[in-house]
């Protein structure tokens, strides 16, 4: 399903697709910041999820 692109061969260009449709069924974000010559970060976030668990007190 998944491979890894040499420099001499370009990828399929899904990967951020991929990530993006993952991220969003997770109620998730993806942002990214890029400097020229330094390169781009992809920040992704997703909400933490605690489910509590209901206790009868007698």
């Amino acid at each position: 399903m998944f491979y890894r692109a040499t420099e001499n061969q370009p990828g399929s260009g899904l990967g951020l697709y991929i990530v993006k449709e993952s991220i969003d069924k997770l109620n998730g974000s993806i942002n990214m910041e890029s400097e020229a010559g330094e390169g781009t970060w992809f920040i992704l976030s997703i909400p933490q999820i605690i489910k509590l668990k209901s206790v009868k007190l007698s």
